[in-house]
């Protein structure tokens, strides 16, 4: 992720530098910009990946937020105190796992640690609907 980021920065400052070049070679008008030197990020095809992708992650964690608590009190009776427990263990992970998991992934690529996250996220985000089907 954090590669695609830097490539797309990258295209950023080339952009910047031709745009400059370009206002210093226009004898005639230093201001004018050619209308081929508006480049943006939308035409980056590693960021629009990247944006496609983090889109969608955070639409699930969005509306994962919202439905896992109506679920539980709407479809499972959850009383308040199991409410409160519910929420307690989605933010649990992020106390006791938080520097530990840190610092052990700033020495590894992110790029397929996130992917696996995401992938995790969603398995135990399908067992949910799973475990009512089947009762349990």
């Amino acid at each position: 992720m954090f590669q695609t980021i830097d490539r797309a920065r990258q295209s950023l400052q080339d952009w910047r530098a031709s745009r400059a070049l370009r206002r210093g070679h226009d004898d005639s008008n230093p201001g004018a910009v050619s209308a081929t030197a508006h480049v943006s990020l939308h035409h980056n095809a590693d960021f629009m990946r990247l944006w496609a992708a983090q889109s969608i992650s955070q639409l699930g964690s969005h509306v994962s937020l919202l439905a896992l608590p109506l679920t539980a009190a709407m479809a499972l009776d959850a009383t308040p105190g199991q409410m409160g427990l519910l929420t307690a263990a989605e933010r649990l992970p992020f106390l006791m796992l938080g520097l530990v998991a840190g610092v052990w992934i700033d020495r590894r690529r992110r790029r397929p640690l996130l992917i696996a996250a995401d992938y995790g996220r969603a398995a135990a985000l399908a067992m949910i609907p799973l475990a009512a089907l089947t009762g349990l």
